[in-house]
């Protein structure tokens, strides 16, 4: 799993939607409370309601929520959702197990960064949406 600006925007949005629970939230709320592209976000919220962690509500007065609690999202989930479930390292297939790079090599950091992937994405399914709102406190 890599980061980029897609992590990043999508995190933003999800934590404006969750800090707006009593209702529902656009995308141009969104994109301007934030100062995001419209049009980028889009595609971010789409893949977000495709991975159910977000439902939409279409009309005059529609906008997007949380599909469940903040406590029951997690980060892994999210970026997933964004990101797509690829190795944060080229030698390192996605969940941590070694994979030859291309030069065909064999060597000792192959078994180190499957570790740090690991261990990462230990750390991302323990950390939830509300995690990330208390720390914004």
């Amino acid at each position: 799993m890599k980061f980029s600006t897609r992590s990043t925007y999508g995190l933003r949005a999800l934590i404006q939607i969750a800090i707006h629970q009593n209702g529902l939230l656009s995308v141009a709320q969104i994109a301007k409370t934030e100062n995001l592209s419209s049009d980028y976000l889009e595609r971010l919220v789409s893949r977000l309601k495709k991975a159910g962690i977000i439902t939409a509500s279409k009309g005059s007065n529609g906008g997007y929520e949380l599909a469940k609690t903040a406590q029951e999202i997690t980060l892994y989930e999210v970026l997933e959702a964004l990101e797509g479930s690829k190795s944060l390292f080229s030698c390192a297939a996605s969940g941590g197990q070694s994979v030859e790079c291309s030069s065909n090599c064999h060597c000792a950091s192959d078994t180190i960064l499957g570790y740090i992937e690991i261990r990462l994405n230990q750390t991302l399914k323990s950390l939830t949406l509300e995690d990330l709102i208390k720390k914004q406190k």
